[in-house]
């Protein structure tokens, strides 16, 4: 019984753990960003899929999330800047508390698999299940209750519920899923080198320059053959506001 119950949990956080890896749409990037919704950029943490970025979030830490952006360099417009924080800030407060659920579902989860080796398996599954649709009832009240500030539409939350039903590792990570649903329309990388511009800590500052300059190169290399690729004169500009 010992193999079949830890296959049960297995297969319980494998769903969360997939469901933390995700794919950069081709030609964007993303920005972290946390309780407070300040969004930052983070030169390094990628993989590659398909030929395309992808990056793993920390499972265990649901308020571990990003924002995807259309684009990686470019021009960045105060106003473009303004409208991804207002709009964002309307959602924090939302993601904040589906990801404090989310902990604490995690945390019960977590307790319930310890305690499915000393008791009865049906009878901590059956309390398993008892707390997922606790969860999943107080996760969809949420989603239903505030679309509005999540930008989302009445088709979308009626999918994310489904799933949370049918899924526990998606209603304990829907503080960071829901969010996948929207692109910022911001050059990500460009506000990495405005903050290299503006850092006073100057250990922090060579360290923050020399991620960004890895970046560079690895986009170079992505590059296709021949100068037409509209990213590589942004590149050269990128390269030249690290220098100076």
């Amino acid at each position: 019984m010992v193999p079949e119950i830890v296959l049960f949990w297995a297969v319980a956080a494998g769903f969360l753990i997939v469901d933390n890896l995700k794919l950069i749409p081709a030609g964007g990037d993303y920005l972290r960003f946390g309780r407070r919704g300040a969004l930052r950029y983070e030169p390094g943490g990628r993989l590659e899929a398909r030929g395309r970025d992808l990056i793993f979030l920390n499972p265990l830490n649901l308020f571990h999330r990003v924002a995807l952006t259309s684009s990686v360099l470019g021009r960045l417009e105060p106003k473009q800047l303004r409208a991804a924080r207002q709009m964002l800030r309307s959602a924090v407060p939302t993601l904040n508390l589906l990801s404090w659920l989310g902990t604490l579902y995690l945390v019960v989860a977590a307790a319930l698999a310890s305690l499915s080796m000393q008791f009865s398996f049906a009878l901590v599954l059956g309390s398993f299940l008892g707390v997922h649709l606790l969860f999943w009832a107080l996760s969809a009240a949420v989603l239903v209750s505030r679309r509005k500030r999540l930008a989302l539409t009445g088709q979308q939350v009626a999918v994310f519920v489904a799933e949370g039903f049918f899924v526990p590792a998606y209603t304990i990570n829907l503080g960071k899923r829901l969010w996948f649903k929207h692109t910022l329309e911001l050059p990500a990388m460009t506000l990495g080198l405005w903050k290299a511009k503006s850092l006073r800590d100057e250990h922090a500052k060579e360290l923050f320059v020399h991620q960004l300059s890895q970046r560079l190169d690895l986009l170079e290399i992505a590059l296709p053959d021949g100068d037409a690729a509209p990213l590589r004169p942004l590149i050269g500009e990128a390269r030249a506001c690290l220098t100076t």
